[in-house]
């Protein structure tokens, strides 16, 4: 019964490689379109708000074509629906450059003014360097002012070292400095 997210606000996933980043996304997204669950549907005891009139956006930046394909067949599975809500924007951008992904984000919340929750699986997809202090301070302050200015709750995933735990580079101290919420 913890609230994660925030409209206006950054909230963090992180965790090591493989952990189950994505899983956890995708039950989010799952959840923001379900009224109700169904017997036999696993949610790991997340739930998000269900809002119909309002549009979820999910940017990738990590996985192949076929598994984004999967994603999208595993959404819809779940949801028990031919095809994704028309209010849910799945964007793949693994082959874009850094500096372009978060101009994409901001024409995407120009477009989608009606949007609620942002997902974007690859933080460290958005800086060419996560250990580039201006950079990173100019991506993380880049994602406030979206949140901010779109009153929307973005939500972004970063990979964890395996060794210590911290979240990768400054790019994940920084984020995780300003962020409203953090989940590992």
């Amino acid at each position: 019964n913890a609230i994660y997210a925030t409209k206006g606000g950054i909230s963090l996933l992180t965790g090591v490689q493989k952990s189950g980043k994505t899983t956890a996304i995708k039950i989010m997204i799952e959840t923001a379109f379900m009224a109700q669950m169904y017997e036999g549907y696993d949610n790991l005891g997340i739930r998000s708000v269900v809002k119909n009139d309002k549009s979820v956006v999910y940017i990738n930046t990590e996985m192949t074509n076929s598994d984004m394909v999967a994603f999208r067949d595993k959404i819809c599975k779940n949801l028990q629906m031919p095809e994704l809500p028309t209010n849910l924007h799945l964007f793949h951008l693994l082959t874009v450059a850094p500096k372009e992904r978060l101009q994409l984000l901001e024409q995407v919340l120009e477009r989608c003014t009606d949007a609620h929750l942002v997902f974007i699986d690859g933080l460290a997809d958005l800086v060419s360097s996560v250990n580039d202090e201006s950079e990173c301070n100019l991506a993380i302050q880049a994602l406030q002012n979206l949140a901010s200015n779109h009153n929307v709750a973005i939500i972004g995933v970063i990979h964890e070292n395996k060794g210590n735990k911290n979240t990768r580079g400054h790019l994940g101290q920084q984020a995780e400095r300003k962020c409203t919420a953090s989940i590992s």
